[in-house]
């Protein structure tokens, strides 16, 4: 699994989000790197979220914390 894949299936799905933390920064010029990818997705319709991250190859990390979501 990999980010493009998820970003594809989020808006294939009409699902909005943002691109934030390190990887948003290298789009703004810095050259801080990071190993992970951090997404903003409004939760108002969190159950088809939910649906689309784990379509698309995504896990579970804690199902007290559904905002913890990992590829």
């Amino acid at each position: 699994m990999n980010l493009q894949k998820v970003l594809q299936n989020l808006s294939e799905n009409h699902i909005p989000f943002v691109i934030v933390g390190g990887l948003a920064l290298t789009m703004y010029g810095s050259d801080r790197l990071t190993f992970d990818s951090d997404i903003a997705i409004r939760t108002i319709e969190i159950d088809n979220v939910i649906r689309v991250l784990l379509a698309s190859g995504l896990k579970m990390v804690s199902k007290s914390a559904l905002h913890h979501l990992s590829i």
